[in-house]
């Protein structure tokens, strides 16, 4: 055979070459020729790319007509089937390697091929069919939409839109194919039948498909068709279904939405009849065939696409998905590998999707229905291949790929089931289908990811249904209960259960969507898993869901809680009753039982927190826990018992530990949690972390950070690093809040013990700054979300800052961080605990008010339910999202210990509402809780509140709670050091009680404290006290102790026992003690030898067996004779800390410690709380009256203290008392006992001012009686530094330094003090004045501080933000008038003088017996006087002048009848109240005028109710009288009190010109006293004010500015004595007064407003009589007697009740109130910043009457009032409520924006906005209180009087006008309506100008000119004249009239001017009228 070289040409065989040959021969040549041929083009065909087009296509044809040729020629002498199959094979091959040809070759092909089958005989008719489908699957190849016409048929018949349509190219084959289908049904008899009658009902209306193959023998085709040749005809099937099904995948979403009607719908059909033929023909040979057909992806693709187009052309669902359910049959099964099943997974659940899309739900669902299948299968699949059962698969299966294929089916199957959620029965198949897959693939597995996703999905289904129906909705347990798999076995009992225990979960998940439904669902899955699965055989698995059970019912709120006790019981006993210790579960069962003890106790404290079975049960699991390791014990997946959840829930138990105070037990609770770390190889560095971070390395109100059991328990499980405290700060360094944590807690405490710290000072940072601190807090919670953990890190930060500053003295700062770490607990607080709140009414003393006032208490305090169950086991440890376990207890520890810090740092500062609240808040909690160390504390604080407010029953009933509390939970509380301090803290307030003498206290309480901190018994104190003094006595020695250090002085067994009867030493005892103490060189040589032996001892050698013979008689420790070598644990710890309580010096102490030991620092600040506890009670020891303790042991008692601040003296380093006391009087910087430093100062400075002069005390007693003045001033005033934030004390040590300077001026014996820069009289009125209204100054500071925190914080800006942040910070400045440090007080001093304002100032302080005894001393005078008033007298224009004027007489009632007795109290709604209480100052200095208090209210309660005319003459007939006794009672309160020099109460001269030409002429007449002006003006201006014709002015006053003067009225006897003590003293009265004579009396007429600042010592003082016989005075129709007194304490009552303002000289005098000078100065500049913009140069605030806000007769029963005053507020435009009580908001918002605020009602109106609320507002207005006793504060012991006007006066209020007593409505409206209308008329009076100022301005311009005339050329030489002020309204406000002018002259308008004029005040500064311009 030959072959054309050309290309294209045919190839010819030259036959004639051949003819020779045989035929047989010639044909086996062909066979092999074509053969190579064969393979030629299969070469070409698979490198196409590289020859022509046409090459190709041509060299196949011939290759395809000699097959034909031959097999034809073949067929007639009969073909081997291997050359048929050769064949087949070959066309295969070009087909499959030709579809990645380009499209003409594959066309060129496919026509070869076409044209080839024709070629074939009509014995291979097969060969026809096979060539064809391969040809058309060419055809099909190219699938790309083209426009084309439609086919013929469907064109004709089409109409509309459907006309023409996109078809793929090639497409117009498919009428071929249709044919060729129906050749095909001939294949095989049984599927032809069958695809005959398929088709006959489908496709019944297709054209006849017979035409084209007519002329073929069918017959004849189908009997040469043999069974070989059908597996060639399936491939060619396959072949050409692979593009139709490749189209159909790529356009089903086309296809879907296509219409059947078009062209390419109606094409579709005949394609589908393709794959229904594929699909037919392959389930028949994989069933009958000899071997299973081959799947790979093309027959997938094949199936899926016919199964789209089924569904689309809605076939019966009976042979439609054949082909699909045969590949996932079980036949084919084994053929299948994971990625076919997730191909199939993936398109079905895409046609799932596209007909969802169009709304054909039931094809969506069949299509899902098999998706759920194959991903099951899928699942099985994998399962088989992990175990062996299927082979052939290539690759590893992670546990990962299993999950997730099991997550798909879930969420596969979850879908199904919500497509089936309206028919019930199809969705419980479903789900039951889904379980059972999982089921089978668990028994092949063993272990398999649980189905969460179908649980939860079917949980979900059922809430959604049941939810609000009673049925009982299905279990999916019981499901597989009942299946036939568990009938036969193949599911296990064990199976069912997980899924149960996963159910359970699920809806324990969704409890929070569906509370009561899946309680109930839980409750009766469980009841299955107790019934019918895990039987008591089972006796974990039962015990686990019974602890699920408890939490069940846990979950159901707090009234469950005994159900869940119950079922804790119940599984407790199910373990101890039938588990078997011996089969190696002994350390799981251990574990699980552990877990429950601790879950019961949990739960049992809950709901019973006294209950003492808490306890047995922690015991019980902490003993299991230290005998074996925690392991996991869970029987199921969603359950862990593990160490991570044993941790968790050791955490809630030591946190409730620490709370309930058993120290002993939490102790060991660490210690389990410390082996826990150790077993999960947590290294010691993330142990410490995790222990600190949450704080767990101590118990609640521990006196030291971190717990010495807990170092020593970690240094057993791990090494000794865990004492290392480089260690310590290593492990933390890496977390600075931590670290600084850590240092804040130890690093302060250089101050006490510098030596100490110095070698760590890089360590520890020592000098860290507050603001430093401040800082890392303040970033922890900067973020807008903080977590939990931040909140928790940054509340110990501020709280322990807190602390640090409140030992610094700096109780406002330390208040700031307190709150805010106050206010970070509460939040957290809020998210774990709820609670209950009982509001209640007590009994109340202020006055203007109901007498009750509202307060609260909580009556309900429990844990969250969501909070309670997070200590129960889960499948997930609930924690912070950094990692910090915070449990609930932990919290309220947290909270409990913030709120008692709040409240103590109120208490100090004198706010005790805010402290008794704090108080009282901890305290009903603790009881709640059962909290007894939180319990003592907080009643021990309530009991010093009410010792504070005088009420000594509620005081001693607190603390009896205290001291009950303790002797109950005593054993309970094993930590010694806390309980030491407890009782250390009751015996302190107890001591309180004892000073006052109240008879529920027996013994002295501050020795009982001290013995046991120092561990000394009664007779040892004595010894140890007066060893503090006995080195001051020359040749003294003390014995040391050989092993504790403690002084012992020898042979004082007759030394008197206790303080009580300390004996006064004289010389000779002195002596006599001084020998007896001496040592001999032998003695001292012995005891070093003793000590030197002890030191050498075992730490197991007692302190008994050391002790000397001299100790052991001495006392020092009880029983100490009898104590052996045989302790316990407990008894050896508190041993060794009664070894410890010595208290060494500073430098012995130093060289004791190990400076490398954290423990070293641990008893460091143990040994810092000790001492300062020591302090505090020694310093209420020194407390007690003298009649008590007696001089010298006070002496004593205050030496030890000196010794104690030192750093400890009894290691006998120190030699003088005096050194100590030069070293305490330095400033200290970071003193952390600053409060306790000042109080011993001041006490010393007290006792050694009063001994230095004294001849009963002298030096003989100690050296604290030789400190000179200078020493005690400079002393005093470090005491005052130091106390600026202590009230109490700052007011004592304020005053005392002010009365050494008076003295110091006015007498020669302190002449010698150094005025030290200023006069003296400038130190004594800064001193004077700040002693009084520093509370509320503190208030003031604190309120500024928190505002200045906020507008920080705040992001607002502008010019209101600018102008806001500059009035904070300078009141700020203002408020601080006092300095950190004593070298500052200078400057501090001249600035305070500065700052004064343009108006006079009186200060003014009643002193008491105490200061009189003191003044007696000073002033060496003999006779007593009872005594004194302190007044001084400021302006700005002149020196302080300060004067202290002896009190000499009071006025008492002789006879109670008058004829107001006429007025029964039967009518009275309630008693009279006292405002100042029971026997106060008011009571002995002027007791008529509670007389006359009391008859007033009775008078105003009891009006007459018959209108007669006798009825009116009697009621008004006691009015007056009352009236005019309180007029007398004025004025002989004046001349008594006051005498010559009350002119020192009066205002400056508006016009001073006149005096300053007195004062000169004065200086002409010779009189050359050296005199100073501005002290002679003042007294010039008085005596000329008030016509005194008398006068004796004492020289030396109007040289310095103070002196002690005496009153014209006192006593002969006194009298003398007084001028003999000043007998020295010069008097220029007579020039004075003749000076005087000349100054005209018009320009007196016009004075200067005056404030005064009253004392706020509220304290009660005593009356003792008879130091002269009584002087009848008749006063009106009261007679009383006037009696000669000695006072004990004198305080504010007098000057806040009684109405000063009206006495005679002060009835024209403006007056004003203030609490202190500080609030003076910040009123002002607070005013004149907000009024800025409408300021006009002066200082003082304006107010528009007009711009007015009224509240008028709110409570409805004033009818005359409001008739009075509606009407004409509104003919002002005034706007405001009548009638009608406003909401709180709406008189916060008045209060704001107004000028003026009006009240005519009831009270001061607390009623209707409380205090706190007026507290808090930004700004407030001026303000008019028109009720009974509106005005009058609240005493409350030694506590500042509050009141709603100082409330007012805090928010901002210019002037507060109010009441002092009860008014009448009627003369008050007539007091209020004068006062308005005068405020009117100066108010239109302000627009003209004033008259003053324009003639002053004119006659200065006249000047002015007259100078310009004179002036000559040189007008550079010329002195130039002042010029006038541009602004000449800053001179208008000298003229013009004020409002507290108007309320001076109101008064009389009343018809009573003094009954009712003189209620009224004014609290405030001079306000003035203006008028604004927008009204």
């Amino acid at each position: 055979m030959l072959i054309s070289g050309s290309r294209g040409d045919p190839l010819d065989i030259d036959v004639h070459a051949t003819e020779h040959l045989e035929a047989s021969a010639s044909c086996k040549l062909r066979w092999k020729l074509l053969n190579h041929m064969k393979n030629v083009a299969i070469f070409l065909v698979r490198e196409v790319a590289y020859f022509e087009e046409n090459l190709v296509p041509d060299f196949c044809a011939d290759v395809f007509k000699e097959y034909a040729e031959l097999l034809n020629f073949q067929s007639q002498q009969g073909t081997t089937k291997e050359e048929l199959q050769e064949f087949v094979k070959f066309v295969s091959n070009c087909t499959y390697k030709c579809r990645s040809a380009c499209k003409n070759v594959r066309f060129l092909i496919a026509e070869q091929l076409d044209r080839s089958a024709c070629n074939f005989s009509k014995g291979l008719v097969n060969f026809f069919l096979i060539q064809k489908f391969h040809a058309l699957g060419l055809y099909f190849s190219e699938s790309r939409f083209e426009p084309s016409s439609c086919l013929s048929s469907g064109s004709k018949r089409s109409t509309g839109a459907f006309s023409v349509g996109l078809l793929p190219e090639g497409w117009n084959k498919l009428q071929v194919l249709s044919s060729l289908m129906c050749s095909g049904k001939n294949y095989c008899t049984s599927i032809s039948e069958a695809c005959d009658k398929f088709q006959s009902q489908e496709f019944s209306d297709f054209p006849d498909k017979e035409c084209i193959c007519s002329s073929f023998d069918y017959k004849a085709f189908k009997s040469t068709i043999g069974e070989a040749y059908q597996l060639f005809h399936l491939d060619a099937l396959k072949f050409l279904c692979w593009p139709l099904a490749e189209f159909v995948t790529s356009e089903r979403k086309r296809i879907v939405t296509e219409d059947m009607e078009s062209p390419l719908g109606k094409a579709l059909k005949l394609v589908l009849e393709a794959f229904l033929e594929y699909s037919y023909f392959f389930p028949y040979f994989q069933q009958n065939g000899d071997s299973c057909f081959e799947i790979d992806m093309i027959v997938l693709n094949i199936a899926v696409a016919a199964f789209t187009l089924s569904l689309k052309l809605n076939l019966s669902s009976e042979g439609n998905p054949r082909l699909i359910n045969c590949i996932l049959s079980d036949k084919c099964f084994p053929l299948l590998r994971p990625q076919m099943l997730k191909y199939i997974i993936a398109m079905l659940h895409n046609n799932f999707v596209e007909f969802y899309r169009v709304e054909r739900l039931e094809e969506a669902t069949e299509a899902l229905e098999l998706c759920c299948r194959a991903s099951w299968s899928r699942c099985l699949l994998f399962a088989e291949i992990l175990t062996g059962k299927q082979k052939g698969f290539d690759g590893e299966l992670s546990e990962n790929t299993i999950t997730e294929s099991v997550n798909e089916a879930c969420k596969i199957n979850s879908l199904l089931m919500d497509v089936h959620q309206i028919d019930s029965c199809k969705m419980v198949k479903v789900t039951e289908f889904g379980l059972e897959k999982w089921c089978l693939a668990r028994n092949l597995l063993g272990q398999l990811p649980c189905p969460l996703v179908l649980i939860k999905h079917w949980a979900k289904i059922q809430c959604k249904f049941y939810k609000n129906n009673e049925d009982n909705a299905p279990i999916l347990g019981n499901y597989l209960l009942s299946s036939p798999c568990m009938t036969k076995k193949v599911i296990s009992i064990e199976v069912v259960g997980i899924v149960l225990e996963q159910e359970l979960l699920v809806y324990q998940e969704m409890s929070t969507a569906y509370p009561m439904f899946c309680q109930k669902m839980q409750l009766e899955i469980i009841d299955v898993l107790l019934q019918k699965v895990y039987h008591p055989s089972k006796c974990m698995q039962r015990s686990i869901i019974l602890v699920k059970k408890g939490m069940l019912s846990r979950t159901s709120g707090v009234e469950g809680l005994e159900n869940c006790i119950k079922c804790l019981s119940d599984a407790i006993e199910t373990i101890n009753g039938s588990c078997d210790m011996t089969h190696g579960i002994a350390a799981d069962v251990s574990n699980l039982l552990a877990v429950m003890y601790c879950l019961r106790s949990l739960s049992t404290h809950e709901a019973n927190p006294t209950s003492k079975k808490i306890f047995e049960d922690i015991r019980k699991a902490v003993n299991l826990w230290l005998r074996t390791d925690v392991t996991g014990c869970s029987s199921s997946g969603n359950l862990d018992m593990g160490c991570d959840y044993v941790l968790l829930l050791l955490y809630h138990v030591a946190d409730l530990l620490s709370i309930k105070g058993d120290t002993t037990l939490h102790s060991d609770v660490l210690t389990v949690i410390i082996k826990v770390f150790k077993q999960m190889d947590v290294p010691l560095k993330k142990c410490l972390l995790s222990l600190w971070e949450s704080r767990r390395v101590n118990h609640a109100l521990c006196a030291v950070p971190v717990n010495e059991t807990l170092i020593k328990a970690l240094s057993e499980h791990y090494d000794n690093h865990a004492d290392s405290l480089d260690f310590w700060i290593s492990s933390l360094k890496d977390t600075q809040p931590l670290l600084v944590g850590l240092q804040q807690n130890f690093s302060f405490l250089s101050s006490l013990f510098p030596l100490a710290f110095h070698r760590l000072k890089y360590s520890l940072q020592s000098d860290m700054s507050v603001d430093e601190v401040k800082e890392v807090a303040s970033n922890l919670v900067s973020n807008v979300s903080v977590s939990h953990s931040s909140a928790f890190l940054a509340g110990h930060l501020y709280h322990d800052l807190s602390e640090r500053l409140i030992g610094g003295g700096r109780n406002i700062e330390a208040l700031l961080c307190a709150k805010e770490a106050h206010r970070l607990r509460g939040k957290l607080l809020q998210e774990h605990f709820s609670c209950s709140i009982q509001q209640h009414e007590v009994i109340t003393g202020e006055p203007g008010e109901t007498g009750r006032k509202p307060s609260a208490c909580v009556s309900q305090f429990s844990v969250l339910n969501q909070v309670a169950v997070r200590h129960w086991p889960s499948k997930v440890i609930s924690q912070d999202s950094d990692g910090v376990f915070l449990t609930p207890w932990n919290v309220l520890r947290c909270y409990l210990e913030s709120t008692l810090q709040v409240g103590i740092i109120h208490e100090r500062l004198g706010n005790f509402p805010e402290a008794e609240a704090q108080f009282i808040l901890g305290k009903s909690v603790s009881c709640l809780q059962s909290l007894p160390q939180f319990t003592v504390i907080f009643s021990s604080c309530l009991g010093k509140v009410y010792y504070g407010k005088s009420l000594l029953d509620l005081a001693q009933k607190e603390l009896d709670t205290s001291t009950q509390v303790l002797a109950v939970e005593r054993d309970s509380l094993a930590c010694s050091r806390c309980l030491l301090l407890l009782e250390s803290y009751v015996n302190e307030r107890l001591g309180d009680l004892y000073r006052k003498d109240f008879n529920c206290v027996s013994g002295n309480p501050y020795e009982a404290s001290l013995r046991s901190l120092i561990s000394l018994d009664k007779d040892g104190l004595a010894v140890w006290l007066e060893g503090a003094n006995a080195h001051s006595m020359p040749g003294d020695e003390i014995a040391i102790n050989a092993e504790s250090g403690s002084r012992i002085a020898h042979d004082c067994v007759a030394a008197s026992s206790g303080i009580n009867s300390l004996p006064r030493p004289t010389t000779t005892k002195a002596k006599s003690i001084t020998k007896r103490l001496r040592k001999t060189k032998k003695e001292l040589e012995t005891q070093a030898s003793v000590k030197s032996y002890a030191a050498e001892q075992k730490s197991t050698v007692t302190r008994s067996r050391n002790l000397s013979s001299h100790a052991k008689r001495s006392g020092l420790h009880k029983g100490a004779e009898d104590v052996t070598s045989s302790y316990s644990n407990g008894e050896m710890e508190r041993e060794a800390m009664i070894a410890c309580n010595r208290i060494s010096c500073q430098k012995c102490f130093s060289s004791e410690l190990n400076f490398y030991c954290f423990t070293s620092f641990i008893r460091m600040k143990w040994e810092f709380i000790r001492r300062r506890q020591i302090l505090r009670l020694l310093i209420g020891l020194g407390k007690c009256p003298e009649t008590l303790l007696g001089a010298h042991s006070l002496h004593t008692i205050y030496a030890k203290c000196i010794s104690i601040l030192l750093g400890g003296n009894d290691c006998h380093c120190s030699n003088s008392s005096l050194l100590e006391l030069a070293y305490i009087g330095k400033e200290k910087p970071g003193d952390i006992l600053a409060g306790e430093r000042a109080e011993v100062l001041y006490n010393v400075c007290w006792f050694s001012s009063k001994a230095l002069y004294s001849k009963d005390i002298g030096s003989s007693c100690c050296e604290l009686c030789c400190i000179q003045m200078p020493h005690v001033v400079s002393l005093l005033k470090l005491s005052f530094v130091l106390s600026r934030e202590v009230p109490s004390l700052f007011q004592k040590v304020s005053r005392l330094l002010a009365l050494i300077h008076v003295v110091s001026a006015s007498t020669k014996n302190l002449s010698s003090l150094s005025s030290e820069g200023h006069p003296v009289s400038y130190w004594a009125a800064y001193f004077h004045q700040a002693s009084i209204g520093n509370h509320h100054n503190l208030q003031l500071l604190s309120a500024f501080e928190v505002k200045s925190k906020s507008l920080m914080v705040s992001k607002n800006k502008g010019h209101k933000a600018a102008v806001a942040n500059s009035m904070v910070d300078d009141a700020c400045i203002l408020l601080r008038m006092v300095p950190e440090s004593t070298e500052k007080i200078d400057s501090y001093v001249a600035k305070f003088f500065e700052n004064l304002p343009n108006t006079t100032i009186v200060c003014m302080s009643l002193l008491g017996a105490s200061y009189a005894g003191l003044l007696k001393e000073l002033m060496c005078y003999s006779s007593v006087v009872p005594g004194w008033i302190l007044l001084s007298h400021l302006n700005a224009d002149s020196q302080p002048a300060v004067l202290l004027l002896p009190l000499t007489t009071v006025l008492q009632d002789e006879e109670t009848g008058s004829s107001c007795s006429v007025l029964a109290e039967k009518n009275v709604h309630r008693e009279w109240c006292s405002p100042w209480g029971g026997n106060t100052v008011i009571d002995d200095v002027a007791p008529l005028f509670k007389s006359i208090l009391r008859g007033n209210y009775l008078s105003c309660s009891n009006f007459p109710e018959e209108h007669s005319e006798k009825s009116r003459k009697i009621w008004w007939s006691c009015r007056d009288e009352l009236d005019k006794s309180l007029h007398k009672l004025l004025q002989d309160m004046e001349e008594a009190w006051f005498g010559q020099w009350k002119f020192m109460l009066l205002g400056r001269w508006l016009d001073s010109e006149p005096l300053n030409c007195a004062v000169k002429d004065l200086n002409k007449d010779g009189c050359k006293w050296n005199l100073n002006e501005s002290i002679l003006k003042v007294v010039m201006e008085g005596i000329k004010s008030a016509n005194m014709e008398k006068v004796r002015i004492p020289k030396l006053f109007l040289e310095k500015g103070c002196y002690i003067g005496s009153s014209i009225d006192c006593d002969e006897g006194r009298s003398n004595a007084l001028e003999k003590a000043y007998d020295s003293i010069d008097h220029v009265s007579d020039s004075l007064f003749a000076a005087v004579k000349k100054v005209e009396l018009e320009y007196c007429t016009r004075r200067e407003p005056v404030i005064f600042v009253l004392d706020t010592d509220v304290q009660e003082w005593r009356v003792s009589l008879g130091y002269a016989p009584p002087i009848h005075v008749a006063y009106g129709l009261v007679c009383i007697r006037v009696f000669s007194l000695s006072f004990s304490k004198l305080g504010l009552r007098v000057a806040v009740m009684l109405p000063l303002e009206n006495m005679p000289i002060m009835r024209e005098q403006e007056v004003y109130r203030m609490p202190s000078v500080t609030s003076i100065f910040v009123a002002l500049q607070r005013r004149s910043v907000l009024d800025e913009a409408a300021r006009i140069a002066t200082k003082f605030p304006l107010i528009d009457p007009l711009d007015a806000f009224y509240l008028l007769n709110p409570s409805g029963d004033l009818s005359r009032t409001q008739t009075e005053f509606e009407e004409w507020f509104r003919e002002q435009n005034l706007q405001g409520k009548a009638g009608i009580v406003p909401s709180t908001e709406e008189l916060s918002a008045a209060l704001e924006t107004r000028d003026l605020f009006l009240y005519f009602g009831h009270g001061s109106g607390a009623q209707y906005i409380p205090r706190d609320k007026i507290q808090k507002l930004e700004s407030c207005a001026a303000v008019l209180l028109m009720g009974c006793s509106s005005g009058s504060l609240n005493l409350n012991g030694c506590y500042a009087p509050v009141g709603t006007s100082l409330s007012y006066m805090l928010a901002g209020a210019p002037i507060v006008v109010a009441n002092l007593w009860e008014v009448t409505d009627l003369d008050i409206d007539r007091f209020a309506k004068v006062v308005l209308k005068s405020f009117l008329e100066e108010r239109s009076m302000s627009s003209t100008g004033c008259i003053q100022c324009s003639l002053l301005a004119e006659e200065m311009e006249s000047m002015t000119v007259k100078e310009r005339k004179g002036t000559k050329k040189g007008r550079e030489r010329k002195k130039a004249v002042a010029p006038m002020p541009n602004d000449v309204d800053e001179y208008c406000f000298k003229h013009k009239l004020r409002a507290g002018y108007f309320v001076s002259q109101a008064r009389k308008a009343c018809k009573l001017p003094f009954l009712i004029g003189a209620a009224p005040v004014c609290y405030g500064v001079p306000t003035g009228i203006r008028k604004k311009r927008d009204i």
